[in-house]
């Protein structure tokens, strides 16, 4: 008994371990879209989210935030912005211009995401492709705008 006390008498005078330098729980990520209301309204039924915030627009610029179940999403509407495709024939897929590509949700239960998302009627562009020794099981959909994202198993 005295053994236990004198452990939990050292391990409280002890430094605490210090955290990871890098966690995280839940996502978000900021698309520019072409439509608001109908990116806002695919966000909501695809990934059960909520509108959190809504600034009206201004000088050309209107922007909702949308949350739900760990993740967030920005969508962002500027009267000045261009479809990827107007930049040239070579830039009709993210990939072929410089920046961003694809954003990525890790989840807990693939399987179970993979069914509501196919439920739901959400566009899968790639995949599934199942677990190996050097990746986690994953797909990659597209919302109502074309762009890209990677549901990745946790």
């Amino acid at each position: 008994m005295r053994a236990l006390l004198a452990l939990a008498a050292l391990s409280l005078l002890a430094p605490p371990s210090p955290p990871p330098p890098i966690t995280a729980s839940g996502g978000f990520f900021a698309l520019s879209v072409a439509d608001l209301s109908a990116s806002a309204k695919w966000y909501t039924s695809a990934f059960d989210m909520t509108p959190a915030m809504h600034a009206p627009k201004q000088n050309g610029t209107e922007v909702m935030v949308l949350q739900g179940k760990g993740l967030t999403v920005e969508l962002i509407h500027s009267d000045a912005a261009v479809p990827l495709a107007s930049l040239g024939p070579k830039a009709k897929d993210a990939i072929a211009v410089y920046g961003f590509v694809k954003a990525g949700i890790l989840v807990d239960d693939f399987k179970a995401t993979v069914e509501t998302l196919s439920e739901k009627g959400v566009t899968i562009a790639y995949g599934p492709f199942p677990e190996r020794a050097d990746q986690k099981a994953n797909l990659i959909i597209q919302d109502n705008a074309g762009n890209l994202i990677q549901i990745i198993a946790r």
